[in-house]
Order: C-alpha cells, then structure tokens, then sequence
C-alpha cells in the first residue's frame, strides 16, 4: 500500500521539491499553500497517513492545522513540522512541539526522506 502524504507550505516551491522528491521515493503526494486548502484536502482525503506542514504562514498557522486536525480527527493523523525560524522550540506555540518530527528550513531533501521514512515505520 502506498503511503499518501500532505504537504502544507505557502511557499510553492517548498511544496513542489518535497513533492517531486517523495514520489521519487515512491509515496503519493498532494499539496496546500495554506490550511484552509490542507483542511479541504485532509476531511475529502481519509487515507492520508502524513501530514507535513510550516509552521510560519500567513492567516493560519501550523500549529492552527494541527490544533483543528486533531479536534476533529483526533491523533488519526501522524505530523512532521517544518520552520525556518529556529529550533522546534517556537516561544508562542502553545502546543508541543517534541511531540512531532521537526525540520528546519531551509529543507534538506536527504533529512525529508529520512524524517518521513522514519514517521512511516513508527506509524505502521
């Protein structure tokens, strides 16, 4: 079975690289530029196993995604998070981040397929 995988960036290209490198690596992939999209996405797409989302984007935020996935769907849903501004340790987040992978921006394709990799093994 194929693993299907969410990506959530608003920038495209972000988007488009992690993308192109997980299907290369033999996942399916669908992509959002924001979370009203992702939540679109996610409540017609029940068989998404992965969720990988920025943190810093406009209006909503990652931690706004993870916050309403779970609320609605509970912990069906596994999360790796990404950030260019820091450590996993963002002082405004009220939520906690070590309880999700974490990648820093910008991304290393090498630590995405690893960091994915890893999430699937412990998932299955």
């Amino acid at each position: 079975m194929t693993i299907k995988i969410l990506i959530v960036d608003d920038e495209e290209f972000i988007c488009e690289e992690a993308s192109e490198t997980l299907i290369d690596e033999g996942y399916q992939c669908l992509t959002a530029s924001n979370v009203d999209d992702a939540l679109t996405i996610i409540r017609n797409n029940h068989d998404i196993s992965l969720i990988v989302t920025d943190l810093k984007m406009p209006r909503k935020s990652g931690v706004d995604l993870i916050k309403i996935v779970e609320n609605e769907f509970g912990k069906t849903f596994k999360f790796v998070v990404m950030s260019g501004h820091g450590s996993a340790l963002v002082d405004e987040i009220d939520i906690d981040l070590n309880a999700y992978s974490f990648l820093k921006k910008p991304l290393d394709i090498d630590k995405l397929i690893e960091t994915v990799s890893l999430v699937e093994v412990v998932s299955t």
